[in-house]
């Protein structure tokens, strides 16, 4: 929507004023300012229009009047209104989410000390002096300010056609509108008769007519992440985010109906926990959850409607640094982890456990018009490396990593949990890997996706690559690090991209590269509207268009976050997760008569607390009140609990001496019973990151040899997400229970396992 300014001089009356100097903004607005006649130089133009030039800021000289650029002193962004003036911009957010006024200034003015982005909430946050001149607001509401990849710019510049600000690097803040009071598209009048706008067509059909009035140059930004069409109304709000284990977001608003909730959203156990529990119905009781959460976070402005979830690889090698994202290493309870985890997160009943013989189209069948959310099950497929060297030394990594499966392994192992999530779980999309699978990129594998997914198994949603994806296609990537090889420059992986069957890309190779690969006649414009239809089917069933009155979950919002019920789920999902290894002298559970009984807490984790997240989580209050410590204190009494600080991290080499105080704790005879908290965390075990071997970390062992020797039935609490061994402890400890990553309810859980 254009709006059109007329600046009012604070200083001097206009009296012969005529020509209009426009820019276009940021912010899909164009400000004009009347500028006199007389007025010939910089100077008087800024004084006439009470604006003084910014200082300190280099303009971009490419397109006059439409680039932006950055102030690093006065950490402002700055546009050139005429030669030799320029207006300045900041954003203002008295209230969040979302961000609620855009405001032009005088960039002497401002009183900015700096910008921050913050992940959660999706917002650019300055910290602001009172604006001097109102009559400079531009009014305008920001649905969503997002940190997106781009390519390198020498400084901070505006694209009209991406509607983007870019940095030198590789990151973006895109800036996106909706109309002002957040009418539905299908309730702009200007819309509402349209085919797609006829809800009484499929989501199919209305798909086409909306892709039909796309033009080309606007296909680039409809097949990246977050697809906009600012034209026809879409303008940010199909969002994708990450939930693997809870939302991955910021802390919204607190609910008038739901006490004591911090409007956070809830962190259950890791993926490798989860599935520990080998309960279907808890896969399917998460997933809805989240999805509830997800959508209540939404509607304020927070979350996203397209989630990458859940990850669904088979934790093939012990090392791998992912390991604790994905339920387990076996095909057959991934497949029932996946078919209810995404039937729950998109609003469809449970499924029953999945066998070889259970493969049936019911959880897509279920699932009606509407979607609650899209789920994204990743990544297709075999990955399971991050990064590793080679016999020669060299080092392999997910980006140029080229997996030789055969035939046979990729039938009965591989494949298997997406059979399921297509077949039962009714995934609407799937996130494609970076890795190749024998020679071939996966999100290039033709034969996979639109053979074997499409036309064997009838999956019916988009597909979108991981954000390295198309990117390493080739063998010089825009990130630096050395890919496939397998095409020759970025057009070329457009066409491989999209004749591959991968409709979508999380990076930024189709949205740069789309036009110059159709130019160069690799892809056709039929290409892009296929891609651009499967999206767009999927977005119509999310709702996106139509009155909230018409949208199964549009009452979800801040009441329907971190919930009693959420809480409990939490907790009970991390005590169905545990699992007790050893408990060969009967030491568990720890008896607390009514007289006092003291317990010694050691070890590096007894008060772990985001630790307990793992990767992917969103913010979170509730873990800081449930620590190991704190729950036990509860539990037995605080008096009851002696605690002494494992010397230093969990990775560093600790000698005896220094934990000598902790050894004669333990052999101390008012001492009831010793727990030791050990283990790992996701510092040494995540994305991008593989563990070299699976020992315990530092000198973790060492230290639990030691309190064993002087007291044989301690209890040994193990966090971690993929393997650890230790042949001695298994031999030798003869109470061992495995907690992975519990979640925000970790601590009660473990003091209800330890404790009668």
């Amino acid at each position: 929507m254009a709006v059109k300014l007329r600046f009012v001089p604070a200083m001097h009356s206009l009296k012969s004023c005529s020509r209009m100097a426009c820019v276009l903004t940021a912010f899909c607005a164009i400000i004009c300012v009347s500028t006199c006649v007389n007025a010939t130089s910089a100077d008087s133009i800024a004084q006439s229009l009470a604006i003084e030039p910014c200082t300190n800021v280099t303009v971009f000289r490419v397109a006059p009047n439409q680039q932006w650029s950055y102030s690093q002193q006065e950490k402002v962004f700055a546009a050139q209104i005429s030669p030799g003036a320029t207006l300045c911009v900041d954003i203002a957010h008295p209230r969040k989410p979302p961000v609620s006024e855009v405001y032009a200034f005088p960039c002497t003015y401002a009183a900015n000390e700096q910008w921050i982005f913050v992940e959660g909430s999706n917002e650019l946050v300055g910290k602001l002096r009172s604006i001097e001149f109102p009559n400079l607001c531009l009014g305008l509401n920001i649905l969503e300010i997002v940190v997106v990849d781009c390519v390198a710019a020498p400084t901070w510049t505006y694209s009209p056609t991406t509607k983007q600000l870019s940095m030198q690097g590789d990151q973006c803040l895109s800036i996106s509108n909706h109309s002002s009071d957040g009418t539905p598209i299908c309730s702009i009048g200007e819309f509402k008769s349209l085919p797609f706008c006829n809800r009484s067509l499929s989501p199919q059909f209305r798909a086409k007519d909306f892709v039909s009035r796309v033009l080309v140059d606007e296909f680039p930004g409809l097949i990246s992440k977050n697809p906009s069409v600012p034209r026809l109304g879409l303008t940010g709000q199909a969002r994708f985010g990450e939930a693997l284990h809870g939302v991955m977001c910021g802390c919204g608003k607190t609910g008038a109906n739901n006490p004591g909730s911090t409007g956070c959203p809830t962190s259950f156990p890791t993926g490798i926990a989860i599935g520990s529990s080998f309960n279907a119905t808890l896969f399917h009781a998460i997933g809805s959850t989240i999805g509830t959460e997800a959508l209540g976070l939404y509607h304020q402005g927070l979350s996203a409607v397209n989630l990458w979830t859940p990850d669904i690889n088979l934790a093939r090698d012990p090392r791998w640094g992912r390991a604790s994202e994905v339920a387990g290493e076996d095909p057959t309870l991934m497949s029932t982890y996946v078919a209810n985890f995404v039937a729950g997160l998109q609003g469809m009943p449970f499924t029953p456990p999945v066998s070889s013989s259970n493969h049936t189209t019911a959880g897509r069948n279920a699932s009606g018009y509407y979607t609650r959310l899209v789920a994204t099950p990743k990544h297709f497929f075999a990955y399971s490396l991050e990064n590793s060297r080679s016999s020669n030394g060299t080092m392999v990594s997910r980006h140029n990593f080229d997996a030789i499966v055969s035939n046979k392994d990729l039938t009965e192992y591989y494949l298997v949990p997406w059979h399921a999530a297509v077949e039962n779980g009714g995934c609407l999309s799937i996130m494609c890997s970076e890795n190749a699978v024998n020679g071939v990129p996966a999100c290039a594998h033709a034969d996979m996706i639109n053979d074997l997914l499409r036309k064997q198994w009838g999956f019916d949603g988009f597909v979108v690559s991981d954000c390295s994806s198309i990117n390493d296609f080739c063998t010089a990537t825009q990130r630096g690090w050395v890919g496939h090889g397998y095409d020759p420059d970025f057009a070329h992986a457009v066409r491989d991209g999209l004749r591959g069957g991968c409709d979508m890309n999380c990076g930024n190779v189709y949205h740069n590269s789309a036009v110059a690969s159709l130019n160069q006649k690799l892809i056709n414009t039929s290409d892009l509207v296929l891609a651009a239809e499967r999206i767009m089917t999927q977005q119509f069933r999310l709702g996106l268009f139509e009155p909230p009155s018409l949208f199964p979950w549009s009452n979800l919002g801040a009441d329907d976050v971190d919930t009693p019920e959420s809480r409990q789920l939490a907790l009970e999902a991390a005590q169905q997760s545990i699992v007790l290894l050893r408990n060969d002298k009967k030491v568990l559970p720890l008896a607390m008569p009514s007289g006092a009984r003291q317990l010694l807490l050691l070890g590096p984790f007894l008060n772990a607390s985001t630790e307990m997240l793992a990767a992917y989580h969103g913010d979170n209050q509730q873990v800081s009140f449930n620590t190991p410590l704190l729950a036990l204190q509860r539990s037995a009494g605080s008096e009851n609990v002696r605690v002494v600080q494992y010397p230093g991290g969990f990775a560093n080499n600790v000698s005896a001496d220094q934990y000598s105080s902790a050894i004669a704790a333990a052999n101390s005879s008012d001492v009831d019973a010793v727990v030791l908290f050990v283990g790992q965390d996701v510092s040494i075990e995540h994305e991008m990151r593989d563990r070299p071997n699976t020992l315990m970390p530092g000198t973790q062992e060492a230290f639990i040899k030691a309190v064993l020797a002087v007291r044989p039935d301690a209890v040994v609490v193990i966090f971690n997400g993929g393997t650890i061994s230790s042949d001695w402890i298994a031999k030798n400890a003869p109470t061992v229970l495995e907690a992975f990553y519990p979640g925000q309810m970790g601590g009660p859980a473990i003091a209800s396992v330890l404790l009668v």
